[in-house]
Parts: structure tokens; C-alpha cells; sequence
């Protein structure tokens, strides 16, 4: 199954997202939650901006160094809302799979839909 997006809602990017919070708030440093442990390209990524204190450009990356299991002790200390777990043999891509699909339709059938 394979959903096409609505033509009249725009897709945005993360370039258009941070534009659109430096238009509205100035110069202010831009927060980004991304992390070493994300993925090969973002470690390679963070890792040129380390000798900047994980900074550049306006943007300030302050997890890069954390882990997941660290973001998520966090998020559970302070009682924030954790992201949805699709299940343990999950990618973190773009690709379904099984579990993914068994709980959306339980959690979200008519996303699933």
C-alpha cells in the first residue's frame, strides 16, 4: 500500500522549518535534536561542528553527544512525552514493516487507512 501526499499541503523540510523560526524569533540559535547516534551521516555530520561546542550556522545541536537510551532517561525523569515505539525490529528509514503496520491498526487505523 502506498499513500500519496495531499497536493495542496505542503511538504516541508527541515531547512524550511528552521527559516520559518529565525524569521520569527531573529538571531536566536536554532535547537536541533539530532544525535551521533542517529546514524553514520550524522555522526560525520556533528562531528565537524564539535571543536564549535556542537554549533553551526545559527543552529546548536545540545544531544549530539547523548544516546537514545540517555534521551529517553531524560524524557522519563522529567515526565515528558516519549515517542511512539513501533516495535523493536523497526527501522529508523522510511520503510514499513509488520510491526509498524499492526500498530497503526490498532493505534491508527484511519492513518492506516
Amino acid at each position: 500500500m502506498y499513500c500519496t501526499p495531499d497536493p495542496k499541503q505542503k511538504l516541508y523540510k527541515l531547512r524550511d522549518v528552521v527559516n520559518e523560526v529565525k524569521e520569527e524569533y531573529g538571531n536566536l540559535p536554532v535547537y536541533l535534536g539530532m544525535k551521533n547516534a542517529d546514524s553514520m551521516n550524522r555522526r560525520l555530520m556533528l562531528n565537524t561542528y564539535e571543536a564549535n561546542h556542537y554549533t553551526n550556522a545559527g543552529l546548536a545541536y545540545p544531544l549530539a553527544t547523548w544516546t537514545q537510551k540517555e534521551v529517553l532517561a531524560y524524557m522519563q525523569q522529567r515526565r515528558l512525552p516519549t515517542p511512539i515505539d513501533y516495535g523493536k525490529n523497526t527501522s529508523g528509514g522510511i520503510g514499513f514493516n509488520l510491526d509498524c503496520y499492526l500498530w497503526m491498526e490498532k493505534n491508527a487505523p484511519a492513518d492506516l487507512q
